[in-house]
């Protein structure tokens, strides 16, 4: 159900566009829509516009796309009634959440406080969690730490990655916002606070993290496989050639941490600090994913 409210958007990624588009679907009147700058993508560095900014450009609703957010304070002034925000990159300061008399809305990819930061769904993953899900809340200027309208668990699969963990939560977070949006800016809904005692930050992943720990565990290097799977990938040197792995799993048998074999049935394996690893798929620098299998056709192992 569309609010009557006019609002504007805060976003960037393609997690933020799902929920963009499923308010314009619903019929909201978006007056605005901020996101980051055009940046340079690829090995091309090729400028890119945001997501969010192709959607709203196809709709007709103004972009603004300021370096600074206080950039924004004469432009929104007495334009919106609220705002939503979905993970648009930037901690927003009071000057701009006042601009907004019935409150700005955030959606965040973690049951919080658990995972308050820039990357919950990465975080979930790595831990090994087998629950996650999305809150709804409204922002106030800390890191994720306003009071929780409401929120909706998701049971990970042993099958979800990073690409697809996005997917499915972007879809729950869209949904559970449109269908709450109005008794939310009613104040039929109200906002309860977190609990303090229970909250857990997580930080930018960074393109170092990417690189696999050969002495940690195996679950815990499958783990980071599937957290890393879109960025930054999972790298190591396997026959002496540089890879992403993409697709692992566990293996029980032990060896010196970092070596690689071959299975009985001519898979290609690698020892960690506890267990060993099976990589099922991999992507040797500048060609094309493969099988583990296939790999071990074009290398001999030491």
């Amino acid at each position: 159900m569309a609010s009557p409210a006019k609002l504007a958007f805060f976003g960037t990624d393609h997690f933020s566009d799902t929920t963009l588009k499923a308010l314009i679907a619903a019929g909201n009147t978006i007056s605005f829509v901020i996101t980051k700058p055009d940046a340079p993508i690829g090995r091309k560095r090729i400028l890119t516009a945001p997501a969010v900014k192709i959607t709203a450009e196809n709709h007709s609703i103004r972009v603004l796309q300021p370096e600074r957010a206080l950039e924004l304070v004469d432009t929104l002034q007495d334009q919106c009634e609220a705002a939503i925000v979905v993970s648009y990159g930037k901690i927003l300061p009071e000057a701009i959440l006042d601009l907004f008399p019935r409150g700005v809305i955030n959606l965040h990819a973690s049951l919080l406080p658990k995972y308050r930061g820039a990357s919950p769904i990465e975080a979930a993953l790595l831990n090994g969690d087998s629950t996650t899900g999305v809150s709804i809340m409204k922002l106030d200027p800390g890191m994720d730490t306003g009071p929780v309208y409401t929120e909706a668990q998701y049971e990970i699969s042993p099958d979800d990655n990073q690409a697809s963990l996005y997917d499915k939560l972007a879809t729950i977070g869209a949904d559970i916002l449109i269908r709450d949006l109005d008794a939310i800016l009613g104040g039929s809904l109200k906002a309860y606070p977190q609990d303090e005692s229970n909250a857990t930050k997580v930080g930018m992943i960074k393109k170092a993290d990417g690189k696999i720990d050969w002495s940690k565990s195996g679950q815990d290097i499958v783990n980071q496989i599937r957290a890393y799977s879109t960025w930054p990938g999972s790298k190591a040197t396997i026959a002496g050639e540089e890879v992403i792995v993409t697709l692992a799993s566990l293996s029980d048998l032990s060896g010196q941490a970092g070596r690689s074999y071959k299975t009985e049935d001519a898979q290609l394996a690698v020892y960690c600090g506890q267990g060993s690893i099976i990589i099922n798929r991999l992507k040797p620098a500048g060609k094309r994913e493969m099988t583990g299998k296939e790999f071990l056709a074009g290398h001999q192992l030491s």
